[in-house]
């Protein structure tokens, strides 16, 4: 998986919603692509994942592994989060906001935070 997306952010208009599973499955093929465990990533729930990303976590666009999804309902998200955090053991968070419906993951790096 390419480790930056050349598309518009999802929440600046794309149309597109993924399921859970599709949402699961892509952060399951990041992770086994990046060669790091469940434990090294992080994820969260946001309504402005870019924002998230890149400003309050740090991450590069480029060079760094990540991912973010739209997901078809809030309650999507969540379970999405749910499940990595619970039976994954990956650290995360979740926005307090209504229109939190992305799902957005990375690879922890130094430079990240955290």
């Amino acid at each position: 998986m390419a480790t930056a997306c050349p598309y518009p952010s999802e929440t600046g208009g794309l149309p597109v919603r993924y399921h859970e599973d599709e949402i699961r499955a892509a952060i399951e093929a990041s992770v086994d692509a990046s060669g790091g465990g469940f434990s090294e990533w992080f994820i969260g729930v946001a309504a402005d994942p870019d924002q998230r990303l890149f400003a309050h976590h740090r991450v590069r666009k480029y060079g760094d592994w990540w991912l973010r999804r739209r997901a078809v309902s809030r309650e999507a998200a969540l379970a999405v989060y749910c499940y990595f955090t619970r039976a994954r053991g990956m650290a995360g968070e979740v926005e307090d906001h209504p229109a939190a419906d992305s799902v957005y993951a990375f690879r922890k790096e130094p430079h990240t935070s955290p």
